[in-house]
């Protein structure tokens, strides 16, 4: 069964339901979640032979939370018609049960047979290390591959996974260099260094480390753009 191996829910507690934030609650609950939200994604990779994104992530909600997201394979958010799937899976004890899945893509509690990955990447929050390996034990026992983002922003997975799926350079490095460009093609090398000096507020999260890259690839593509950063402290405490 593919819940064996994962942690239980909690036997008590209020209801966690998949929305357009995906899961959120605070971290210390979320461990069943997480790997059930990585059985999901491969569930969801095979239905569609595509890749499939999973962010672990409670934006600005504060340091003692985390979430997660789900990335379809168009860069977008999980469709709609999952999101039933989603929750049920995170509410029923076992696969088998008095509770009839809402998607018949759940037979006999395996994702189907044939090639699928996942795209994971988190947050710098403290508890996020160890629930995106919860969700990476829940995507490799479906059988599907994973490759890990490590600190990543949530618009850099969802960018990732559809880079992944047209077979176009997706690396973190291949992000910077294509908003540099597209940034210098909009504003032009010579407005770029004339703007007053920008004040970018990293709210204490992981846009700390994406500053780092994409002004290095400003300018590395001939754009030194002038700012000051604030509140450049990792793990959301600041939040």
């Amino acid at each position: 069964a593919i819940f064996a191996g994962g942690p239980a829910p909690p036997e008590s507690g209020a209801a966690i339901a998949y929305g357009t934030a995906g899961f959120r609650n605070k971290a210390e609950i979320l461990d069943a979640v997480m790997y059930r939200v990585g059985v999901l994604a491969a569930l969801r990779s095979a239905s569609t032979s595509k890749i499939i994104g999973v962010v672990v992530t409670a934006s600005h909600n504060p340091e003692p939370d985390n979430g997660v997201k789900i990335v379809d394979p168009d860069g977008g958010m999980l469709a709609a018609s999952w999101e039933g799937l989603a929750t049920w899976l995170r509410e029923c004890e076992k696969r088998s049960g008095d509770r009839q899945a809402p998607s018949g893509d759940l037979e006999d509690g395996v994702p189907p047979k044939g090639e699928h990955k996942v795209v994971v990447g988190k947050d710098t929050r403290a508890s996020s290390e160890k629930l995106c390996a919860l969700v990476k034990q829940g995507v490799a026992v479906c059988g599907a591959a994973c490759e890990d983002l490590g600190l990543a922003t949530t618009p850099q997975v969802h960018w990732a996974v559809m880079q992944l799926n047209k077979g176009l350079p997706h690396t973190k490095d291949d992000y910077y260099a294509n908003f540099a460009q597209a940034f210098i093609d909009f504003v032009g090398k010579d407005k770029a260094a004339a703007m007053a000096p920008l004040t970018v507020d990293c709210a204490n999260g992981v846009g700390s480390t994406s500053l780092k890259g994409l002004a290095q690839a400003l300018s590395k593509a001939g754009a030194e753009v002038k700012y000051t950063a604030i509140n450049f402290g990792e793990g959301a405490g600041g939040l």
